[in-house]
């Protein structure tokens, strides 16, 4: 009996020591095992998936317009990212309208997973955002009243008045090249038509605008023509915005470009949108 006794509390002992070793075992492969972690999918991850793009965009003729009626949209941008979808087998859905000011938020956070305007390539947002290659390009040019142009070395003046989007390149391009000149400031989400309306009016001395823009304010409004500099104060790349540091997202948009733009087809595009010679400045050829 008493052997029994004896044989049972070593049997418990020893159950007892593996059951430690057991739950000891279970605590290190814990420790050693990592935790899974949910990581976000990348735009392209997240592309590739759904076979749909979604685009930001801002109503910005001719980039992107929409038509008040159909909802239909139309312009350079839309166009392009038509192509864009094409070549890579994608939808483009035109998610969310949204400004100059917001656009790189919602980028950022991924409620879209391009910004499909023709974006101005700048070193400001190029902290924040990434670039596809440049499709063509855009001037920057003064638009002044035709009876009193004033040269450049005028424009880094007090009394002289440029009329300035809040927060736009241009504003800040103003703030490098002419710090001392005054300046006539208007909401970011105004229309370029009402910086040009300060012009005519008298409120400011000019305004930076492309070429199409001075040649679309021309033809609607005849008996308040004004006249654009010479030549660009800058010379712009148009591109697509997209995620920072996404090389794969970047790569197969680039390769679309670039397909895009050796065809010949992006040509037609802007023939198609440039009512005005010479608003575009087209990309030269990189081979002969």
């Amino acid at each position: 009996m008493q052997k029994n006794q004896t044989f049972n509390r070593v049997m418990l002992v020893a159950l007892s020591i593996w059951l430690i070793l057991l739950a000891a075992q279970g605590l290190i492969n814990t420790f050693k095992k990592p935790a899974k972690i949910n990581t976000p999918l990348s735009a392209y991850e997240r592309v590739m998936q759904s076979k749909t793009l979604r685009c930001g965009y801002i109503l910005f003729p001719p980039a992107v317009m929409k038509d008040p009626n159909t909802g239909a949209f139309s312009g350079v941008a839309v166009d392009v990212m038509t192509k864009v979808g094409e070549r890579l087998g994608l939808n483009i859905d035109w998610t969310e309208e949204v400004t100059f000011a917001t656009n790189v938020q919602g980028l950022q956070t991924g409620r879209y997973d391009a910004v499909c305007i023709t974006y101005w390539m700048n070193p400001n947002e190029g902290k924040f955002v990434g670039f596809s290659t440049p499709f063509y390009y855009s001037g920057m040019i003064g638009a002044q009243k035709c009876d009193k142009p004033r040269d450049e070395k005028d424009w880094n003046d007090p009394n002289f008045k440029i009329a300035l989007l809040d927060g736009s390149v241009a504003s800040r391009v103003t703030a490098a090249r002419f710090p001392k000149a005054g300046v006539v400031t208007l909401p970011n989400s105004a229309d370029l038509t009402q910086l040009l309306m300060n012009v005519t009016t008298g409120k400011a001395d000019m305004a930076f605008v492309e070429p199409f823009h001075i040649a679309e304010w021309n033809a609607n409004n005849p008996k308040d023509k004004l006249c654009g500099s010479e030549k660009p104060l800058v010379v712009f790349p148009n591109v697509i915005a997209i995620p920072q540091g996404d090389l794969a997202f970047k790569t197969m948009i680039d390769a679309a470009l670039t397909d895009i733009i050796n065809s010949g087809e992006m040509d037609q595009i802007l023939d198609k949108y440039e009512k005005y010679p010479g608003s575009f400045y087209r990309l030269a050829k990189p081979f002969r």
